[in-house]
């Protein structure tokens, strides 16, 4: 892991769980509403406001048009283990084992690569996020340790084992993995 130093601050969501993966990583971070975030880093009261890859078109428009002297920096990537879940109805084994198959299903026969490529990684993201010319900065995520521990690698976009050995602190090193590749 490659630590982040400088005194630098940074803001983030109220109630937003990643406040507590930058406190653990012993990051100085506040917390306010989307307009107050996008102010503070527009006024260079905070230097940073991190997003990930998913929001960062979506919201790109009510950057420019409430934070124009904010733009996207070139240069690094934050990366740390953020799983989501299906939670099921213990009711419904039925679901769950759908839900299961489908998945496991759509990334062996592609179409789970194709959804990301059409709905995540989309044009504007691949022109702008330049990920081989990143530094890759990982953080752990203490909760999600035991949560991710057993869950199948096939089923991460990003290579968490390998940012968690730190084998991973460039951007050009995530390209060589074909769920990335799109991104560089």
């Amino acid at each position: 892991m490659i630590p982040l130093t400088g005194g630098f601050q940074q803001i983030q969501g109220l109630g937003w769980s990643d406040v507590e993966i930058f406190d653990a990583a012993g990051l100085r971070t506040y917390t306010t509403s989307l307009h107050g975030r996008l102010r503070l880093v527009d006024n260079q009261r905070v230097q940073l406001f991190p997003r990930g890859i998913a929001e960062l078109e979506r919201e790109s428009v009510v950057v420019r048009r409430h934070a124009k002297d904010t733009q996207l920096d070139h240069h690094l990537l934050i990366t740390y283990p953020f799983a989501g879940f299906f939670y099921v109805s213990r009711a419904n084994p039925a679901l769950a084992t759908a839900i299961e198959v489908g998945f496991k299903q759509a990334i062996a026969d592609g179409s789970y690569q194709q959804l990301l490529e059409e709905v995540l990684f989309t044009p504007w993201l691949r022109n702008r996020l330049n990920l081989s010319e990143r530094r890759v900065i990982h953080l752990r995520n203490p909760d999600a340790a035991q949560a991710l521990a057993g869950v199948d690698p096939a089923h991460w976009i990003v290579p968490w084992r390998s940012l968690e050995a730190s084998r991973l602190t460039q951007g050009s090193q995530l390209c060589v993995y074909q769920r990335l590749r799109k991104l560089c």
